[in-house]
């Protein structure tokens, strides 16, 4: 399910070239992300490490999976 999920993903928001991308290659570059969750309230907030080398890509797979 991981799998059909990740290509599915790809298909929808990510560069093109990521769709003919192993699942191990898409895990290390996208699942596996530093990050920090602080809850403050009923407010939970995922904070990505900024160095990470697909960080722009992955903001912008999240602003178009949002529309």
């Amino acid at each position: 399910m991981a799998w059909n999920l990740g290509k599915w993903i790809a298909q929808l928001a990510l560069p093109r070239e990521v769709v003919r991308w192993e699942w191990k290659r898409f895990r290390r570059h996208y699942v596996y992300i530093a990050a920090k969750v602080l809850k403050s309230g009923r407010r939970l907030v995922v904070r990505l490490a900024g160095s990470h080398r697909f960080l722009p890509d992955i903001l912008t797979a999240h602003a178009r999976l949002q529309t």
